[in-house]
């Protein structure tokens, strides 16, 4: 039973690899981030291809198994951008002096400097 599985998953590697690629790249520009969710759908198709009812429906099961791994990363991505925002405007809240503060010197003579 191990066997077959292992050579099912192959074939749905090989069949599917490029396309649901393509499909991911489409959605996430970024190539390496895209290469890592594909791996990560076929590794969720592989602990979950038991769970597949109708063999005929695998390709929208890929392709709902990446929809919900883009989802994710999108996530991820912005709890992050949101925890780094978070740190950058309350990193100093005892301080008097905010961040805009201190940029306010360079950026009044980067505005003067420009042509009216």
């Amino acid at each position: 039973m191990k066997l077959s599985k292992e050579i099912e998953i192959e074939n749905l590697y090989e069949n599917f690899r490029k396309p649901l690629l393509r499909y991911i790249s489409y959605k996430v520009s970024d190539i390496h981030s895209a290469e890592e969710i594909l791996n990560d759908v076929f590794f969720k198709a592989a602990n979950s291809i038991e769970t597949l009812k109708e063999k005929t429906k695998v390709q929208s099961w890929l392709y709902k198994i990446a929809s919900n791994q883009i989802i994710d990363y999108y996530r991820r991505k912005k709890e992050n951008t949101i925890d780094i925002m978070d740190n950058v405007l309350y990193a100093d809240e005892d301080n008097d002096e905010t961040i805009f503060d201190e940029l306010n010197c360079c950026v009044k003579d980067f505005l003067h400097k420009l042509p009216k």
